[in-house]
């Protein structure tokens, strides 16, 4: 019984879509009849099923950071629409169909996630505090994706057996290029999806050519170019198939006709362009010049006519090298009656044209472009092998095995890259893992580097501040700070003095995702340049120098300078105070005093505090390197000299703790105000 309806399941495989009885058994009410009669519904479950696995880390890749620039641009517009509650979007640097489907996907996220539009942010660029509606949208697009699979699958039904749609199908469910854009908030994955429904109707045209078909592939144009501009390009692809399959009746009436199903289609996504006719020609113009005539590199892609460019993107990023292969072969030997595939790749001659005159490149611009090279690439194959089986019937078997193992390269080179991407988005990504390590620090060690700033706010001893050369560390040394975050990418090896790897957080080039960041540290005593002599105390606490400066009130650390001549305005005197706890001190209850004095040592203002109000003095270890700020607000001083006397006192019995070796037992140090 199993064997029998083996067979019946490899007969139905070997037939066509369109070939509904002569791979059938002849019992029409068998149990296998009625399991293949589902077959293409199930296999189709099954396609988006396994293409949304394969996608679906994507979708929280990074979250809360947000790596693709591109994608804070659309969300911001949506988040804008809800807060202002305008629906019609003003802006026409692109078209608005990527705008309006994550404003759908937003709504209802803050409709389920009961988010007030009001405090929707204004700006969610590299990070964002609401991460829901990025998800909400993402899980939409990877959707979007898993749904372009099988329309491959459908699509190939109308041109090969069973078996080769199912395998076309499986294949473009692994294609990485399209794995990485169909979580990406852009217009790419919408255009795929577009531009296979357009493809997959052509084909049904060209087999029943029917005006229907003709009116829905010049809606979908219009729907296409409301995704981008350049795919206004399928209304001439649209002519050509006019022209080409429909030679019984007047073209240019059906040419007319079709114009208007595509203006429809592109105005219903697009309304406010028919409002703002002179925003979108600006914006427009400024799009088009923005690809023309910007020479900034961007990626390394850049320049004019770059053919080894595109060759490059084709052969090793849009596809892999396989599906390359077999698309040259493919184009070579597409037949003449092929008009659907033809009409495909007159789709990628017109985009050609017009990115290869740009001045700068981006590959995803060629996602709409990969289920076009499958079908091409599979019907090359398909074609020559079956015409050889029929010119050479003694070697068929042979030949149908090259045809198999042929196919199989494809699909496992496709398997191996789109599981390999699958993988990348399941790492961690490494701005993420900074952060936990980051956020987990705890003073008096001092943190400085390229991190971001949103995860840590509230702890004033972590200063975001990028590092990219020697001199940065070096500055940031000299200032008594001792630990570093370095992005790998922008300073691989650091060579100051005194500096030693602490921690290596993994990118993209070394199993992790992102770029990767180096923890360096530093003995801060062998480092630091300070005003003024290290002095001790007989409590614990040596005061190893000062800096100063004049500024805004701080609420974090910043460097200073070692200069003791400052300008004469109404700022703050800034004042960094170096310590080193040798022992955990004696009275963990003592204040640090600074006090300002003129040169007749009569006092101008003073300041009492804790030494940090984020590390209380009770918490202080051995080995502590604590830097304490001392800042003093005052009024515009005259020119002269002046003084700080700095130093400890013990509150509850109102002591002074003295420094050793000191006259009146307290730090001090004078500088001098100029005109």
């Amino acid at each position: 019984m199993f064997v029998a309806r083996l067979r019946v399941l490899v007969r139905y495989l070997s037939g066509t879509h369109t070939d509904h009885t002569a791979d059938m058994p002849a019992s029409a009410d068998t149990p296998a009849t009625g399991w293949l009669a589902y077959f293409t519904v199930w296999a189709s479950i099954m396609l988006f099923a396994l293409a949304y696995w394969v996608r679906y880390p994507t979708i929280t890749f990074a979250l809360p950071y947000i790596p693709y620039v591109d994608e804070p641009y659309v969300v911001d517009l949506a988040f804008r629409s809800l807060r202002e509650q305008t629906w019609l979007a003003t802006s026409f640097w692109r078209p608005h169909l990527n705008l309006y489907t994550v404003l759908l996907a937003v709504m209802v996220d803050t409709q389920i996630n009961g988010i007030d539009w009001s405090m929707l942010p204004t700006d969610t660029d590299r990070i964002t505090t609401f991460v829901t509606p990025y998800i909400a949208a993402r899980s939409l697009y990877v959707a979007f994706g898993a749904t372009t699979v099988v329309l491959v699958y459908h699509w190939a039904l109308l041109l090969f057996p069973r078996w080769l749609a199912l395998l076309a199908g499986f294949t473009m469910a692994f294609m990485s290029f399209h794995v990485i854009f169909s979580g990406l908030l852009t217009p790419d994955i919408l255009t795929s999806l577009v531009c296979t429904i357009f493809f997959y109707v052509a084909t049904k045209y060209e087999q029943h050519p029917k005006r229907r078909y003709i009116d829905i592939m010049a809606f979908v144009a219009g729907v296409g170019t409301s995704g981008k501009y350049n795919f206004a390009a399928l209304f001439v692809v649209l002519c050509f198939l006019i022209w080409r399959g429909a030679p019984t009746y007047r073209t240019w009436p059906v040419v007319f006709r079709s114009l208007l199903f595509t203006m429809l289609g592109f105005f219903l996504i697009t309304p406010s362009i028919l409002i703002h006719i002179p925003t979108f020609v600006r914006d427009f113009i400024f799009e088009f010049f923005a690809y023309h005539e910007n020479t900034t590199v961007d990626n390394g892609y850049s320049g004019r006519f770059r053919i080894d460019l595109y060759l490059e993107f084709f052969s090793s990023i849009v596809l892999v090298s396989t599906v390359f292969s077999a698309l040259l072969f493919g184009i070579v030997t597409l037949q003449r009656q092929r008009i659907a595939l033809q009409a495909g790749l007159l789709l990628l001659a017109i985009q050609l044209c017009f990115f290869l005159s740009a001045s700068y490149h981006f590959p995803r611009n060629f996602v709409f472009f990969i289920p076009i090279a499958l079908m091409v690439s599979f019907w090359g194959i398909r074609t020559v092998c079956v015409q050889l089986a029929h010119d050479i019937p003694q070697r068929a078997r042979w030949i149908t095995i090259a045809e198999v193992v042929l196919y199989l390269l494809i699909v496992v080179s496709a398997v191996s890259d789109g599981y390999k991407t699958r993988e990348y988005f399941t790492r961690p990504y490494s701005l993420n893992v900074l952060d936990s390590i980051v956020g987990d620090t705890q003073p008096p060690h001092i943190v400085v580097g390229d991190f971001e700033p949103t995860r840590v706010n509230g702890k004033p001893w972590l200063i975001p501040e990028r590092i990219q050369l020697n001199d940065d560390i070096l500055f940031w040394q000299s200032a008594g700070f001792g630990r570093f975050v370095v992005n790998n990418k922008l300073l691989a090896a650091p060579t100051p003095n005194h500096i030693i790897t602490q921690q290596h957080i993994d990118g993209d080039r070394d199993g992790g995702s992102g770029w990767p960041y180096d923890i360096f540290v530093t003995d801060m005593r062998k480092t630091l340049n300070a005003i003024g002599s290290p002095m001790s105390t007989k409590f614990g606490v040596d005061i190893l120098g000062i800096r100063i400066g004049r500024g805004e009130m701080r609420s974090r650390l910043t460097p200073l300078n070692t200069v003791t001549t400052l300008p004469n305005n109404d700022q703050p005197i800034l004042i960094n105070i170096y310590l080193d706890t040798t022992q955990v001190p004696v009275y963990p209850n003592a204040l640090l005093f600074v006090h300002l004095l003129d040169d007749n040592q009569q006092k101008i203002t003073q300041r009492d505090t804790p030494p940090v109000d984020y590390y209380p003095l009770s918490a202080w270890q051995a080995g502590d390197f604590v830097i304490a700020m001392g800042d003093l607000p005052v009024a515009t001083l005259p020119a002269g000299t002046y003084h700080l006397s700095i130093g400890f006192y013990e509150p509850v019995i109102g002591q002074l703790l003295p420094i050793v070796n000191s006259p009146d037992g307290t730090y001090r140090v004078t500088f001098t105000i100029t005109e």
